[in-house]
């Protein structure tokens, strides 16, 4: 996974996310969030339907060949398996657009797949809404999450442009 940047104050300096909290506490919303999205590209059980792009679909397939390729190819006895360039690739081409702004829709917050995934990650089994600071901590790991998918956009633009031709502004 792709190090996620944090500062315990404003006065400190941007450090590394340790280990531990990348898989138990960043990682788990990262993986809600993608496996909310992943299991609603296709008819969900309950009718219920996040309100998906074709492009979103396109690239939750794209993602799901690349992984399946992946798992294909590893010797499951041999441990983890190791995540390559094209696998985070594949998986930054997915999840950037549901991290970055959203531009598309009528205006209407049930357009935002991410406004539908949060309502959804906040309704309790008992039918009611976590109370706001329920909520709180799960907005701060976002910020951290977006922060890092454009840390690592940064990083593939750099990777991808020839000397002297780095754009920006695309």
């Amino acid at each position: 996974m792709t190090p996620i940047l944090c500062r315990e104050s404003k006065g400190d300096l941007w450090t590394f996310v340790a280990d531990d909290s990348l898989v138990g506490t960043y990682g788990l919303l990262l993986r809600k969030i993608t496996g909310t999205i992943l299991s609603f590209c296709d008819e969900h059980p309950t009718g219920y339907s996040l309100p998906l792009s074709d492009g979103d679909r396109t690239r939750a397939a794209a993602l799901l060949a690349v992984l399946k390729k992946q798992i294909e190819g590893t010797n499951l006895n041999d441990g983890a398996p190791q995540v390559e360039t094209e696998e985070l690739d594949a998986f930054h081409r997915f999840i950037k657009p549901f991290l970055y702004p959203f531009s598309g829709g009528s205006g209407s917050r049930w357009d935002d797949p991410m406004e539908c995934f949060f309502a959804l990650y906040a309704l309790q089994e008992d039918g009611t809404f976590r109370a706001g600071d329920g909520m709180t901590q799960v907005f701060a790991h976002l910020l951290y999450l977006i922060r890092s998918t454009i840390l690592y956009e940064a990083g593939l633009r750099v990777r991808k442009a020839q000397p002297g031709t780095l754009d920006l502004d695309t």
